[in-house]
């Protein structure tokens, strides 16, 4: 026969497996059914503020379990990092030589500045074509951070006369297309404005026109780079800048391009 127990809240006569393990009850079970405990848990936690109460006192209880432990043990805090060994040169730097990084010990990478600087350079060559597609990509997506590139390139290259003069030679040319009205500044080309401009048209491709210039660039055969050219009244200046040294290219392949040679017209 069945042994059963009457459950002191419902008051139900049930077998004993509806109830609870407990040594020192009747029949080793709970004065309460399952269902009548759980019941009473849910009233229990749903009262405002128990919940929190709890975690309150367990986390008190944590803290002072913890510190008790620290001070037999001697504890001391984590000194704060300030220095860190680059994952690729294995040289102790101070941190400010590291990029961020949220993962990272200490908030930074593992490789130093100067060591990821490397890998970019060598991941660059290798991946010519991509890297400046990548580039183009991301100025034409970001033109507030292109800006800010051409002003900082400008920053940096301020200083050399070469830079300067080809600087301002392309917006000499620039303006002088613009403007219709660039005598002067074309005498020292040895050509003029309309000249320029009818040995252009002749070579512009599909899509191209003076209401979208500025997403085309005027662009030199050969490089400026590979000119010596010491000032305005260098003699090479005609040849790096002579109508057979430029073209209309559209400013993403202008990018692409950099300082190749391709051929003369």
């Amino acid at each position: 026969m069945t042994q059963v127990k009457t459950c002191t809240k419902c008051q139900v006569d049930q077998p004993l497996e509806n109830f609870w393990n407990e040594k020192r009850g009747k029949f080793g079970k709970q004065a309460k059914c399952k269902r009548c405990v759980a019941l009473i848990q849910k009233e229990y936690w749903n009262i405002p503020g128990k919940k929190e109460a709890l975690a309150e006192r367990q986390k008190q209880s944590y803290i002072a379990r913890r510190d008790e432990k620290r001070a037999i043990e001697g504890w001391q805090p984590p000194q704060p990092i300030v220095e860190k060994r680059c994952g690729m040169c294995s040289v102790t730097k101070p941190l400010a030589d590291f990029h961020a990084h949220k993962n990272g010990g200490g908030g930074v990478g593992a490789r130093c500045k100067e060591c990821a600087r490397k890998v970019s350079r060598e991941w660059r060559e290798m991946n010519k074509e991509r890297s400046r597609q990548r580039f183009v990509d991301f100025m034409s997506r970001n033109p507030e951070k292109a800006a800010e590139y051409a002003a900082a390139h400008w920053r940096r290259n301020k200083d050399n006369a070469l830079y300067r003069l080809t600087a301002w030679m392309r917006t000499a040319i620039r303006r002088s297309l613009l403007s219709k009205n660039g005598r002067r500044t074309f005498e020292i080309f040895g050509f003029t404005s309309d000249e320029l401009r009818i040995h252009l048209e002749k070579q512009f491709l599909p899509g191209m026109s003076w209401e979208n210039f500025g997403k085309w660039h005027i662009d030199h055969v050969q490089p400026i780079s590979s000119f010596c050219i010491s000032g305005p009244d260098d003699p090479g200046i005609r040849s790096a800048w002579g109508l057979p040294n430029l073209r209309p290219l559209w400013a993403a392949d202008n990018l692409k391009k950099r300082d190749k040679r391709t051929h003369l017209l």
